[in-house]
């Protein structure tokens, strides 16, 4: 027996381990698709839409509608500032603007301009003509309610001036 207390099955166990080879890296899925993939994406993504009830696509665009108007109102607020030089005030503003667009793409809103690429599968013949008359008459309308109730909600605050 080796004097530290180690066993031959060990020391040929830890000579396994120290020749074996590097773990792999883990493969990371980037989601790139080729066009045709895109392209049934797309698609696919339309047609779900159409399948969502009228309620759920009302209340998910009411959403989209106040986050763009939230990016709107930090746009105003960022671009008022009377410290700032014209370049830098757009750029910073836009950069507000956008907290607007990436609130709908995190919590899956359905913003009207997003839907307006459900054309293609009326091209694809994916979905009917008065499916995506209802979709988008829906998502307009909730997208306004939305705009509408936030404007509201900032009035009765009575934090936008006299």
């Amino acid at each position: 027996m080796p004097e530290n207390g180690t066993t031959a099955q060990q020391h040929a166990k830890d000579a396994q381990t120290t020749n074996s080879p590097a773990p792999k890296a883990p493969v990371i899925n980037i989601n790139a698709l080729n066009p045709a993939e895109t392209e049934a994406a797309v698609e696919n993504a339309g047609v779900a839409k159409t399948r969502l009830s009228s309620g759920k696509a009302f209340v998910s665009a009411m959403f989209a509608g106040a986050f763009i108007g939230f990016g709107a109102l930090f746009f105003l607020i960022v671009t008022s500032d009377p410290s700032m030089t014209w370049g830098p005030k757009r750029f910073v503003g836009g950069l507000a603007f956008c907290m607007g667009l990436v609130l709908v793409l995190c919590c899956g809103a359905e913003l009207f301009t997003g839907n307006s690429l459900m054309a293609s599968d009326i091209a694809a013949h994916k979905i009917s003509w008065g499916a995506l008359a209802r979709n988008w008459v829906i998502v307009w309308f909730g997208n306004l309610a939305g705009a509408l109730l936030l404007v509201a909600l900032i009035g009765f605050a009575g934090t936008m001036g006299a």
